[in-house]
């Protein structure tokens, strides 16, 4: 029986949580500009690209420099607590994972903030490497956008 499996990173980030967290949702699109390693290109297919059922079309890198590609949805948002669910399928990721979701949720407290990712995941079969590759990429990509919104 299939087993759905789950990575968690923490990152500390310098900028406001707040102003974080709308930069990174204000951005997505914009991710390949601030990620020229990772992402190539993000194209929103339906909606606006930051609202709930909105659906963008990802091409990003492996690590083996191989340009790759997936959709994903806005499955949730919440503004107030500065979490999103993004749910990635077909393209190349389909074809390792059954199921694919990245939580995003930035934290504030007194004297630092940061962001939090989790990554879940259902493996296409027991061959399949886990998503350590994916999870790397996001925590560059949560220190990149604290860069780029400390610029901004």
């Amino acid at each position: 029986m299939a087993q759905t499996s789950k990575l968690e990173s923490e990152i500390e980030i310098k900028s406001p949580a707040r102003e974080y967290f709308k930069h990174f949702l204000d951005h997505t699109i914009h991710f390949h500009k601030v990620t020229p390693h990772d992402s190539r290109r993000v194209h929103i297919l339906e909606g606006d690209g930051k609202s709930v059922g909105s659906i963008t079309s990802w091409n990003y890198l492996s690590d083996d420099g191989k340009v790759l590609s997936a959709k994903a949805e806005l499955e949730a948002l919440d503004e107030e607590n500065m979490s999103l669910t993004l749910r990635f399928f077909q393209g190349d990721i389909a074809q390792l994972y059954k199921y694919y979701k990245l939580n995003v949720q930035v934290i504030e407290n007194k004297e630092k903030s940061f962001v939090k990712c989790c990554i879940e995941y259902e493996k296409v079969d027991e061959g399949v490497a886990d998503s350590n590759m994916y999870m790397d990429a996001a925590c560059r990509l949560v220190n990149w956008m604290d860069s780029y919104a400390l610029q901004a």
